[in-house]
């Protein structure tokens, strides 16, 4: 079964630990964050080690990001 996550605000924190434990059991993340850098420290590890993460920068209370979220998710 595969499973999919979409993580706004994951560049730090809960968000970012939420990614690492999702792409630990399994799952592949889309995480977003409004920074840019932030959200790429989240995600290349987890690709690194062979889990599946995809970094989008996005603005959530933004409707062309949500869009742009869903698109790639």
């Amino acid at each position: 079964m595969l499973y999919l996550s979409s993580l706004a605000g994951a560049g730090c924190g809960i968000g970012s630990a939420t990614a690492c434990l999702l792409a630990a059991r399994g799952a592949h993340n889309v995480v977003s964050d409004v920074d840019v850098v932030a959200g790429q420290q989240t995600a290349a590890p987890i690709a690194k080690a062979r889990g599946s993460a995809h970094f989008i920068a996005a603005n959530v209370s933004e409707e062309h990001d949500v869009a742009a979220l869903v698109q790639h998710g």
